[in-house]
């Protein structure tokens, strides 16, 4: 390190995390200074020191947190994918648009990353579903139809009971509402229903649409985007079924160059 000046005294302090230095505090009195260190400075330094340890902690234990959860996630999709063929690349296609929409939202790194979990797990609640009704190839009956509702609030009370994701647990119960209030489970309509919920509604259903099911051939993208933009307003939010719209445009216009 380069001085500016001469020094006359320095207060070096260390940092330990588990026994290991990870750090240090500094602080130099320069030649011909009056000052002098205290034996109140040196306590003064030693305290903030373990205030800076017990950060430095409460950031490792952080980054353990949620390298846990985020496994926990991804063992609870890979669940679901073992019970449900057809989910297998539903969540990873509707996180990508999700994140893409996010961007374009200009939302902040803490609301984008619950976004991107809550859209990866929104489907979870379907583990608790019959297969044979997931892949019934004809059309389902009242009760059947009754069941696969329950999937939001399914999923929501999975995750609710994990620390630390309540909000992605809010966020999922309300994927399915729409923006004129006729979706469910609560009914909700136009701003009422979270925004991150109207974004994976939104990709939720443009990865449908596009995806072959029991009961029906996918979509191409030109059909996707022409049902997105007729459905803005009623079953979407208008902005966000947009913003979706037009990034799928500007995908087929880079395929076709």
């Amino acid at each position: 390190m380069t001085l500016s000046s001469p020094i006359a005294e320095s207060l070096i302090v260390p940092l330990r995390w588990e026994g290991q230095l990870f750090g240090q505090l500094d602080l130099d009195i320069p030649l011909g200074s009056t000052d002098h260190f205290t034996d109140t400075d040196v306590e003064t330094m030693k305290n903030f020191a373990r205030v800076c340890d017990a950060f430095h902690a409460l950031r490792v234990y952080a980054r353990k947190e949620e390298t846990f959860l985020e496994k926990l996630l991804s063992v609870l999709m890979k669940a679901l994918e073992y019970h449900d063929r057809y989910t297998r690349g539903h969540s990873e296609t509707s996180a990508f648009y999700a994140l893409q929409i996010a961007h374009r939202l200009r939302l902040g790194p803490e609301a984008t990353k619950k976004l991107y979990w809550a859209t990866f797990i929104h489907d979870v609640g379907k583990i608790f579903i019959p297969q044979e009704i997931l892949s019934k190839p004809d059309k389902l009956s009242e009760e059947e139809y009754r069941l696969i509702k329950l999937h939001p609030l399914k999923s929501e009370e999975l995750i609710r009971g994990v620390e630390g994701l309540e909000d992605i647990a809010t966020i999922i119960r309300h994927h399915h509402e729409r923006w004129d209030g006729t979706g469910y489970p609560d009914g909700l309509r136009g701003e009422e229903i979270p925004l991150p919920s109207r974004i994976i509604a939104v990709v939720d259903a443009f990865e449908a649409m596009t995806s072959d099911r029991p009961y029906r051939r996918a979509l191409g993208i030109d059909e996707a985007i022409t049902e997105l933009r007729r459905a803005g307003g009623t079953q979407f939010d208008p902005v966000i079924a947009k913003i979706m719209a037009t990034i799928l445009e500007e995908e087929l216009e880079k395929s076709r160059k």
